[in-house]
């Protein structure tokens, strides 16, 4: 998967936030939410167009997490392992993008 920086960087900061998330660190008014995903606020007004998590073709773990939160709570043991699989799925992506801008520049 092709990104430009704009989008790596904001891939990197959402792994940030997830890892917050998925180990229950995090900030004040963090949320899981559009508002404090760095990918979603360059990519929700387009309708996730573009957007690596909405494009990826295995699909997003999202859908578990909100389903998590929305059945058991965002502080139970269901919601804190749907987060880690989404902040697995980011790291995955972000290799992936790693090895196709090291492929590039070989």
């Amino acid at each position: 998967m092709k990104l430009d920086a704009d989008a790596r960087k904001r891939l990197r900061d959402s792994i940030s936030h997830w890892e917050r998330i998925a180990t229950d660190t995090r900030l004040p008014k963090e949320t899981i939410f559009a508002k404090d995903c760095a990918l979603c606020r360059r990519f929700i007004d387009l309708y996730c167009v573009d957007c690596p998590v909405e494009s990826c073709e295995e699909g997003s773990p999202w859908d578990r997490v909100s389903g998590a939160t929305e059945r058991h709570g965002h502080d139970s043991p269901e919601f804190f392992a749907a987060a880690q699989a989404m902040l697995d799925f980011l790291r995955r992506l972000d290799a992936e993008a790693e090895d196709e801008s090291t492929e590039a520049q070989s």
